[in-house]
């Protein structure tokens, strides 16, 4: 069944699978299109059989003016096809139960999508009431991605590699953080991190540019039974739709026995064992980071054209992790303050601080002032998941080797 209607604006209805809720949502649609305003599918009356099902399902999307979504659930479907959905550049209309106890703190908690606004709704009437209240087919320029996104990208933008790692350290994601900064160091590609661990959710804009800016993109699922499971691998399903929406090189792998979502099952990875995953990723990266830094954003001109008149567009708070604009921090705001200079002239060796106060600014900052002396030799150690046993056997071979005038700079 097509969206095309050229009567009246076609509009596609995502949701979770199950009795209650597909009852609720063809009630509504019926009656929605018995009215003279939209003409509304639903996923269910797609006809795949013999198809990929991601990509009829995103063709259904490309046709349709509005894309409206139940997320109670934050089901890992749905919110893949939202992302899709938003870098498309369609109208969005969301709706959610309240009724369930889980919904509305799932929902706060994701915050990713807090901007957004949404109906709520326990029976088909409340739906069909709602979205006729808000008329979303009366203003179908009102999209997310004009409104979020497009204002937060810049005219020019070098490319990256945007990883999204897991949520926990487990052998899986050290071993894959540790071959993904190699891979991006040896192409000479900056490495954006999305850290569960290191810093609070960012906001929409933020996925949106820098997935727009990426090379290729690396999603890291967590498995259902690990804590924050749901939330974490809705918010990268999102992110994964976004990448999938803007045409972005997608890698997205999952650990164990991920019950994969039918709608993505043909872009997702699922391994046992780190090296399996290793392998993955050493499959997908070939041929996509090489030639990068050469590259121009392949939409960089329709980026040039948007009407940026915006005053404060061009102030740049900065990355919350230095080390994601390493480069414009040394080259043109770093400000030295009293324990840099310390650290420079061996007065203090340790920086002991919150997240954000600048430890990993002086970090390299103080490893380019060593280096630019030709008689230092600098190395940078960033060990992963807290593992310093590679410091200790560091600082035990300078001792053995009775290496005379060595620096360690500590930053916890």
């Amino acid at each position: 069944m097509s969206v095309n209607n050229k009567s009246r604006p076609g509009a596609f209805f995502a949701y979770a699978a199950g009795p209650a809720t597909s009852e609720i949502i063809n009630r509504a649609t019926a009656e929605l299109n018995d009215g003279a305003v939209v003409y509304v599918v639903t996923w269910e009356q797609l006809r795949v059989s013999g198809k990929i099902v991601v990509n009829a399902v995103c063709k259904a999307i490309d046709e349709a003016a509005i894309f409206c979504a139940d997320i109670t659930s934050l089901n890992h479907n749905v919110m893949f096809e939202l992302g899709y959905a938003i870098a498309q550049n369609k109208r969005i209309w969301l709706c959610y139960d309240p009724t369930f106890t889980a919904s509305a703190t799932n929902f706060e908690q994701l915050k990713i999508l807090t901007t957004v606004g949404y109906a709520k709704y326990s029976n088909s009437y409340d739906i069909v009431r709602q979205f006729l209240a808000d008329r979303p087919y009366e203003d179908l320029e009102s999209t997310i991605f004009r409104d979020v996104i497009e204002p937060n990208l810049p005219s020019t933008q070098e490319e990256t590699l945007l990883y999204l790692k897991s949520r926990h350290n487990t052998q899986a994601s050290v071993a894959l953080s540790n071959k993904i900064d190699r891979a991006a160091t040896a192409a000479g590609v900056p490495l954006i991190i999305d850290d569960p661990t290191e810093t609070t959710v960012e906001p929409l804009a933020w996925y949106g540019q820098h997935v727009y800016a990426a090379a290729g993109v690396v999603c890291h699922f967590v498995s259902p039974a690990r804590e924050g499971a749901l939330l974490h691998n809705a918010r990268y399903a999102l992110v994964s739709g976004l990448a999938h929406g803007m045409h972005r090189p997608l890698l997205m792998l999952a650990e164990g026995n991920f019950s994969v979502p039918i709608d993505y099952r043909d872009l997702l990875k699922q391994y046992q064992t780190a090296s399996e995953a290793e392998r993955y990723f050493d499959a997908w990266i070939v041929g996509i980071l090489s030639g990068a830094r050469q590259r121009g954003l392949s939409q960089k001109t329709f980026v040039a054209t948007v009407e940026m008149a915006r005053e404060l567009n061009s102030l740049r708070i900065g990355e919350f992790i230095a080390e994601n604009e390493a480069e414009r921090l040394r080259n043109e705001y770093f400000i030295e303050t009293s324990a840099y200079r310390d650290a420079l002239e061996g007065r203090q060796t340790i920086f002991v601080g919150r997240k954000g106060a600048g430890k990993s600014a002086n970090l390299i900052k103080l490893a380019d002032a060593f280096a630019a002396d030709r008689r230092n030799l600098v190395c940078v150690i960033k060990p992963i998941a807290y593992d310093f046993q590679g410091v200790v056997s560091l600082l035990k071979m300078c001792r053995d080797a009775d290496i005379k005038g060595y620096k360690v700079f500590g930053n916890s």
